[in-house]
């Protein structure tokens, strides 16, 4: 995102996440929950402006600094600390997720040539009118 930060995609050791820090409070959190307690305090990543001004720097931090956790429990962690965060799913993980399974959202569409191809409906359910 152009006036937050960080706002960005983010290699973990075994994927990747997505961070959506809005503020300078969560900031705080996330860095309390990898590790990084230095950086609310130093003037280049104080406050949002500040970090959108420094946004490789703190890139470059916080990929050290999370480059030795896995996913899902740094995802865990994050929920746990009121920070934005969300994985960024393989397309495996994404048809064996809860949510997909629960909803319905696969479908297997014949190419024509009789093979099927793995496909994604719509997430939203209208009663009456299913989507396709």
């Amino acid at each position: 995102h152009m006036n937050i930060a960080p706002y960005e995609v983010v290699p973990v050791r075994d994927g990747h996440i997505i961070l959506a820090v809005g503020n300078d409070g969560q900031f705080a959190k996330f860095c309390a929950a990898v590790g990084l307690d230095d950086l609310p305090a130093n003037p280049d990543f104080a406050t949002n402006p500040a970090r959108v001004a420094n946004r490789a720097k703190l890139r470059e931090r916080m990929v050290e600094a999370l480059k030795v956790f896995d996913r899902d429990p740094l995802l865990a962690k994050l929920e746990a600390a009121s920070v934005p965060a969300s994985p960024i799913n393989t397309i495996g993980q994404m048809f064996a997720d809860p949510q997909t399974i629960a909803r319905g959202m696969r479908l297997d569409l014949d190419d024509g040539h009789g093979n099927l191809l793995p496909s994604v409906r719509a997430p939203m359910v209208m009663s009456g009118t299913p989507l396709v």
